[in-house]
């Protein structure tokens, strides 16, 4: 098969930022996309417009983050402004957009890497241009695409399924309990520290890890609690020994929650589930419901509710490295409903729980067959 450089099928426009003062939010001007931050599953979300534009991009251009993080593309819809974060990237009549927007999504790892060469992790025109692209005849580069875009399709809709639902216990929760600044049931006002009989801080060092095996205990960090549950795809592990010292003041058990208190990934919670027996790493605390007070699944909920983020974020204002005292937050106000009613929320937990992992079993599934497919399309021919 042909194989061409990217500048011999492509015009490649860098993205320059703008004076601060041309910046808006109230739609004057140009949508203005500055980075990875802008994009969507397909296309770029207008968040900020741009009344000066330095540089621009057309409908059907390619954008691509050139800098931290590197490689991640999406489709351009709007004429646009770009930033410093992007670059746009035109086809000219021998290459299919789409075909290449998937075969840049295949090359993502290697642009990743070759940023990773750089001070600020950033590549240059020179890195896009000299990108070797396998091209096939315009009508299999169409038929290839068409292939990629239905799996992709698939794919975005059972991720977007996934979103639906975890936003349904958030809307159970306001329902059965209400806001805490309105407290429409008019419940008790309580500290956290009040329906908690454990709070225990993170040890504030880092210790060695290992990987996962039988020896291994799960050490969590701020990175493994994704949008309020366990990602244990990067999770590091400690041994024995070292586990012994860091549950020593309390032994993690199904239901306590843990909660990230620093860093980017400030101000989310995760139960812990049944059978595991992980430590706390750095930036995290845990905290052990009251059975007769508080339920583990209402507590979980109150501290990833709009409200409790509301507490913890006036306490970070606009610091670069949020950090929130173990002292704030056990004085955390939150409402206490009824324990039956707690106890209500947490059947339709338990029960949406079940259900979750169908769905993230279905997403997975569509994930493994596009990355597949963009496989046999691309690795196949290199």
């Amino acid at each position: 098969m042909n194989t061409v450089a990217l500048a011999d099928v492509t015009t490649v426009f860098m993205g320059q930022s703008p004076p601060s003062s041309a910046y808006n939010s109230t739609g004057n001007g140009l949508p203005f996309f500055q980075g990875k931050a802008d994009f969507g599953d397909v296309s770029p979300r207008v968040r900020m417009y741009c009344t000066e534009p330095t540089r621009t991009s057309e409908p059907g251009d390619i954008l691509i983050s050139v800098r931290a993080p590197v490689g991640p593309t999406n489709l351009n819809i709007v004429k646009s402004c770009i930033g410093r974060g992007l670059s746009a990237i035109r086809c000219s009549e021998k290459v299919d957009r789409k075909y290449l927007l998937y075969f840049l999504r295949f090359h993502e790892p290697m642009l990743a890497h070759i940023g990773k060469g750089s001070t600020f992790e950033a590549i240059n025109r020179d890195d896009l241009e000299s990108v070797c692209i396998p091209l096939p005849e315009l009508d299999e580069q169409k038929r290839l695409a068409a292939r990629l875009e239905k799996t992709d399709r698939l794919r975005s809709t059972r991720r977007y399924v996934q979103e639906l639902n975890d936003t349904f216990l958030q809307a159970v929760f306001l329902r059965m309990f209400g806001d805490l600044t309105t407290n429409p049931f008019t419940w008790p006002t309580v500290t956290i520290e009040e329906v908690c009989g454990v709070i225990v801080d993170c040890p504030h060092y880092t210790p060695k890890t290992f990987p996962a095996g039988k020896t291994a205990f799960p050490f969590i960090r701020t990175s493994d609690i994704q949008e309020g549950y366990f990602d244990w795809s990067t999770t590091k592990y400690v041994d024995f020994a070292e586990y012994t010292k860091r549950v020593a003041r309390h032994t993690p058990v199904q239901g306590d929650v843990i909660y990230t208190r620093e860093g980017e990934r400030f101000g989310f919670a995760a139960r812990v589930p049944a059978g595991l027996t992980p430590c706390l790493g750095q930036r995290v605390m845990l905290l052990h419901p009251k059975a007769k007070t508080c339920t583990s699944e209402y507590l979980w909920a109150s501290l990833n509710s709009s409200s409790l983020y509301q507490q913890a974020f006036q306490l970070v204002g606009g610091s670069t490295s949020p950090h929130v005292n173990v002292g704030d937050i056990k004085s955390f106000k939150a409402l206490l409903p009824p324990l039956k009613r707690q106890q209500q929320f947490s059947k339709i937990v338990l029960n949406y729980d079940r259900l979750r992992v169908q769905i993230h079993e279905a997403e997975r599934q569509a994930e493994h067959l596009f990355q597949t497919l963009l496989h046999r399309a691309f690795a196949e021919n290199d």
